[in-house]
């Protein structure tokens, strides 16, 4: 399963290299709170997990020429994020539905 994610604190950041440290790789570049639930998900569910950030690293917004959406949104509307969790910032605002 392909988790799709923005990068924020504290749900996910990219953990900082230590000095003389090993080059991290793969889901253990990251930690926080969307980091440790999709881990305690997929194992719970025992199935592969893998994290990846939200290419444009936005949740989303309607193109109202278009009616397409960018960020998050957008690629679960064009399933290149085929499953997906987040959690949205306190300032999130609701948008109308139409």
């Amino acid at each position: 399963m392909r988790v799709r994610r923005l990068q924020g604190e504290p749900y996910l950041m990219e953990k900082k290299k230590e000095e003389g440290g090993k080059e991290l790789s793969g889901d253990e570049r990251y930690e926080g709170y969307c980091a440790d639930l999709a881990e305690l998900v997929c194992a719970e569910l025992e199935i592969k997990c893998q994290l990846k950030l939200v290419e444009d690293n936005v949740f989303g917004s309607k193109d109202e020429n278009n009616g397409t959406w960018n960020g998050m949104v957008g690629e679960l509307t064009n399933k290149v994020g085929l499953r997906c969790f987040f959690t949205a910032p306190p300032t999130a605002k609701k948008n109308s539905r139409q």
